[in-house]
């Protein structure tokens, strides 16, 4: 969601479609529960988050994918009709 975000530095936001199905793009989303564990690869590494936070939140708010001091990921998805947003913020456990 950022140009010059870093996958294990800062706020890593990612946002993606949440589909009828529930099984498509971040449908899954959904049916996460405080820690339970995501893992993201780039070219080199793997990393491992923890999920700290899960919130729904007007479509405009933007705070939620700002920088942060200590490593994180952010996922977007919508609800079922667009009038808000889940959010599921994760801390950075190992790299």
């Amino acid at each position: 969601m950022k140009e010059s975000q870093i996958m294990g530095k800062g706020n890593y936001a990612l946002a993606g479609h949440n589909w009828r199905d529930k099984k498509t793009l971040f449908s899954p989303l959904h049916r996460v529960k405080k820690d339970m564990h995501i893992y993201m690869k780039d070219l080199q590494k793997e990393y491992e988050y923890r999920i700290d936070k899960i919130i729904m939140v007007d479509p405009n708010r933007l705070d939620v994918i700002e920088d942060t001091k200590t490593a994180t990921l952010t996922l977007v998805t919508c609800n079922h009709d667009g009038t808000e947003r889940l959010i599921v913020q994760a801390s950075l456990v190992n790299s």
